[in-house]
């Protein structure tokens, strides 16, 4: 039997655990759940949760470094299959809107709080996404001309 099959398996459990734990923080909040409550939201043990996670705060460090995978996932595709950066731009903002709306008011206190270490994370991540695509969008728009030329990025 193959070794790297459980592995794998054990991954994508833990990938899993991770985006519906990190959906589950957006919706309802960080701190008012615990992980016997995040456990019975997903609906597995927690044995099962803590087979993939030491505890609360890795979980919360890793659901953050996920949702920025994401933002990440999203302004990459939107600047690959969008018509021009104008419109690029616009399903960014509808991105960060929808997200927003979903977002429990709570979450980043909750963050500066009680999670600083990922609340940091959330915080560095931002900026270089951000930076980055401000960046490559002034200079796209310059080369579709949409953008005057001694704009600097």
């Amino acid at each position: 039997m193959d070794q790297a099959h459980p592995d794998t398996s054990l991954l994508q459990a833990k990938a899993t655990i991770v985006q519906r734990a990190a959906e589950t923080f957006m919706r309802l909040g960080i701190r008012a759940m615990n992980m016997a409550d995040l456990a019975s939201e997903l609906g597995i043990s927690k044995k099962t949760l803590y087979k993939h996670v030491q505890d609360k705060t890795e979980l919360v460090n890793e659901c953050m470094a996920w949702h920025c995978d994401q933002m990440q996932e999203v302004i990459d595709s939107a600047r690959d299959s969008s018509e021009n950066t104008i419109d690029a731009e616009l399903q960014l903002i509808q991105f960060i809107h929808h997200t927003t709306a979903q977002m429990h008011p709570s979450i980043l206190f909750d963050l500066r709080k009680y999670h600083p270490d990922a609340f940091e994370l959330v915080n560095e991540r931002r900026n270089q996404i951000l930076q980055g695509t401000v960046v490559e969008n002034i200079e796209r728009g310059q080369r579709e001309g949409l953008y005057r030329l001694d704009v600097l990025p």
